[in-house]
């Protein structure tokens, strides 16, 4: 933030001298007022309603979830066919980011940790033409041509799936 310093008379100092001033005052007087400002602002938030506690997170992640979920996309990333399993489109000029981008969890990683790194919870959804189709709403996904393939590797996943995340898991889905 530049500040422009203007050279005039402090409006609380009662000397009547030009000195270098931000927002009409001088430094001394300017620091003091935004210390002031600030403790209000602060009293104004002790005084607010406290925030909502946070929900605690009842998913728990594998010890090894991060490396489980590294070597899932460097797998797929290497050896996926560089294709929409949607629309067929060809990926080919795809660049690495959006390639890696096309790679989609069927099972969302956030919600079903325990098959992040599972190999069949994987589908090639290309990044700029299906992907952001699927996670609209499951009504969306549900009219796409690669549910019905979706919905084969989804019954692949059941066994691995921990009884929380089976129960999650929608009917649409299953």
């Amino acid at each position: 933030m530049i500040t422009k310093v203007k050279f005039k008379a402090c409006c609380d100092c009662k000397d009547g001298l030009e000195k270098a001033t931000i927002a009409g005052r001088c430094l001394y007087h300017y620091r003091k007022y935004r210390n002031f400002v600030l403790k209000n602002e602060k009293e104004k938030r002790k005084l607010s309603p406290s925030p909502i506690s946070k929900v605690e997170n009842s998913i728990a992640k594998p010890t090894d979830y991060s490396k489980q979920l590294d070597m899932w996309f460097r797998y797929f990333m290497v050896n996926a066919k560089r294709e929409c399993e949607n629309c067929e489109a060809s990926l080919t000029h795809y660049n690495e980011e959006d390639w890696m981008g096309s790679q989609h969890h069927i099972l969302e990683k956030s919600i079903y940790p325990s098959v992040a790194g599972n190999l069949n919870n994987h589908m090639v959804l290309g990044k700029w033409c299906c992907h952001g189709q699927w996670h609209t709403s499951l009504e969306n996904a549900s009219k796409m041509e690669c549910f019905e393939l979706a919905k084969i590797r989804i019954r692949k996943l059941l066994p691995s799936l921990t009884p929380e995340e089976a129960n999650r898991i929608p009917e649409i889905l299953k």
